[in-house]
């Protein structure tokens, strides 16, 4: 006869919860957040951002990873795409972070001062980042598609990603993907859904990336 059946009890719910609970999703070490001061742009402009687009936890070169919950910034992924404004905005806010405001992403895509219209300079390249492709690529796989202060990756091209706005600016999708052509693939062209966010349903060349 068990002499404390509390304790039993308790036993089973710490066995039921190993068996079936899983680990919390948690970023691999080493993912990267630039920090952007530039004082001469705009007076007390200073934020950082992730130099990947976002991806989940588990991804790798093959693969999205199944991660639901955080939004990492790895090198050499498969970005997390197909996602609607409200996962993305989760998704970075799980990891400690945010998603850019269009002026913050606008300004690191361009190099602040430069005021560059893609990343790698004022005129465009087909062939320097990830754009009139029928596929994207893996994060930071294009070396040519890093900004000329920073070298933040993938921010023409690859995947549209979600900004949000201030004041009356409508939250949008960033710099154009991987299918787009030059107009959409410029560090200032933001594209805000016509039928709001909740209506939008997002493709495989939407994605996003965190500030903070």
């Amino acid at each position: 006869m068990n002499r404390h059946p509390e304790i039993a009890l308790l036993c089973f719910a710490l066995l039921l919860v190993a068996a079936c609970g899983e680990d919390p999703e948690e970023c691999p070490s080493g993912g990267e957040t630039i920090k952007i001061s530039a004082p001469s742009f705009k007076e007390g402009f200073e934020f950082e951002i992730d130099r990947y687009e976002a991806s989940r936890f588990d991804a790798n070169a093959a693969s999205e990873g199944s991660g639901r919950e955080i939004a990492c910034s790895m090198g050499g992924v498969q970005p997390w795409r197909t996602v609607s404004f409200k996962q993305a905005s989760s998704a970075c806010k799980a990891a400690g972070k945010r998603l850019c405001t269009r002026s913050e992403w606008i300004a690191a895509c361009g190099s602040m001062g430069l005021e560059n219209h893609f990343p790698y300079g004022r005129n465009y390249d087909r062939t320097a980042c990830k754009t009139e492709s029928v596929e994207p690529g893996v994060t930071g796989a294009t070396p040519t598609c890093a900004t000329q202060v920073n070298d933040i990756m993938d921010m023409s091209g690859n995947l549209r990603e979600w900004v949000v706005g201030t004041g009356t600016e409508m939250p949008g999708l960033a710099g154009g993907g991987f299918s787009d052509p030059e107009l959409n693939a410029s560090c200032t062209n933001v594209i805000s859904p016509s039928g709001g966010t909740d209506a939008y349903n997002p493709g495989k060349g939407d994605g996003f990336r965190c500030c903070k």
